[in-house]
C-alpha cells in the first residue's frame, strides 16, 4: 500500500508550502494521478482523510483526485 507514503509526501510538501507563504488553511488539494501510478482511489482517500488530521493547514481539506 504506497498510497500512504503519496499522502505523506503531499502533506509534508503542503506544510512547507504552507509554512513559506504565511497559509493558515488550505481548503482542498486536486492531484493529477496516472494509471501507472497504481493508486487505488479508495484507499488513497481513505488515508488522506486518516493522515490530514495531523497536519494543521490540511486538517479541513478536501482531496480531488483526476
Amino acid at each position: 500500500m504506497h498510497e500512504l507514503g503519496v499522502v505523506t509526501h503531499v502533506a509534508k510538501t503542503l506544510d512547507e508550502i504552507a509554512a513559506e507563504n504565511n497559509i493558515k488553511e488550505i481548503a482542498s488539494v486536486t492531484l493529477q494521478v496516472g494509471e501507472v501510478a497504481g493508486i487505488l482511489n479508495d484507499y488513497f482517500l481513505d488515508c488522506w482523510d486518516y493522515f490530514k488530521v495531523k497536519h494543521e493547514p490540511i486538517k479541513n481539506a478536501v482531496m480531488n483526485l483526476k
